[in-house]
């Protein structure tokens, strides 16, 4: 099952990628025509990523803060805990998982991992950020040429979502919590 979905996402992100580089070529060339399921794929899968881009960045920025109870679990009625530090910036973070020994409150071994998951998620992450990057060199090359936006497929409208991006991160950054 994992080598099917990794052939899958790796799939979707050939189509997504090919397709922007084709409507990259066919706006340069000013031709205004480019197959409906080449846009349906970028609209589609450009959408998925954007919403991974949207749940990293959230959960990069306001990380879940669990409370670890120290080695000598509970004093009193209050657990001694230890806060794990917020993440870096759009990298991989610790997952939490309780080790097979653990119970529901007392002498509970958490232990740091790597989630797969996560290394697709953050991947995923760059691999939208670069595309839509290629897609704002496209247009800076048509605008070099005079190619005006109405000569130019898909790629106007991938630099919008850039633009988006970005000040979607600001806002983020800005209003993040500062632990």
């Amino acid at each position: 099952m994992k080598k099917l979905m990794i052939f899958l996402v790796a799939l979707a992100g050939l189509l997504y990628a090919f397709s922007i580089v084709y409507a990259g070529i066919l706006s340069l060339q000013q031709q205004t025509a480019i197959n409906s399921f080449l846009v349906t794929a970028v609209v589609l899968i450009g959408g998925v990523l954007s919403t991974n881009l949207g749940a990293v960045l959230g959960a990069t920025f306001t990380p879940p803060q669990p409370v670890v109870p120290k080695p000598g679990g509970l004093e009193g009625n209050k657990a001694t805990a230890k806060v794990l530090p917020p993440p870096k910036f759009l990298r991989l973070r610790p997952s939490l998982r309780p080790s097979s020994s653990s119970s529901a409150l007392e002498g509970i071994n958490l232990e740091k991992t790597t989630d797969s998951a996560q290394k697709i998620q953050i991947i995923a992450c760059w691999f939208y950020i670069i595309s839509l990057v290629l897609a704002l060199l496209f247009y800076i090359i048509g605008m070099i040429k005079n190619i005006p936006n109405e000569k130019m497929v898909l790629i106007p409208d991938l630099v919008k979502t850039l633009l988006g991006v970005l000040a979607g991160s600001v806002a983020v950054a800005l209003g993040g919590r500062k632990d």
